[in-house]
């Protein structure tokens, strides 16, 4: 079993940016960015859109937080998901 790192999960998080159109966010009040919020004390990391330039945020995939294990496997699996939605609404080839 392979050990996942803070570094795997800013990866996977980078990925999961590009794939839904979003930024991250590169100050505390850049707003419309994601932040990939961590508190080990809490669980681990969550996704954060920043909303405010009071600090207010929201966290668009819920806020249960996720070892970097959890939240590697779920951007995995959701990336897989989009690109089968992307491959089914492919126009029909017949063979000719």
């Amino acid at each position: 079993m392979d050990r996942y790192t803070r570094k795997d999960a800013e990866a996977a998080f980078d990925r999961l940016c590009q794939a839904t159109g979003h930024r991250r966010a590169t100050a505390w009040d850049d707003h419309g960015a994601w932040t990939l919020d961590y508190a080990a004390c809490y669980g681990g990391f969550v996704v954060e859109e920043i909303l405010s330039d009071s600090g207010g945020v929201t966290q668009p995939f819920g806020s249960r937080r996720h070892s970097a294990r959890e939240f590697c496997q779920m951007v995995r699996f959701a990336i897989d998901a989009m690109s089968q939605k992307v491959t089914a609404g492919a126009p029909k080839t017949s063979p000719s």
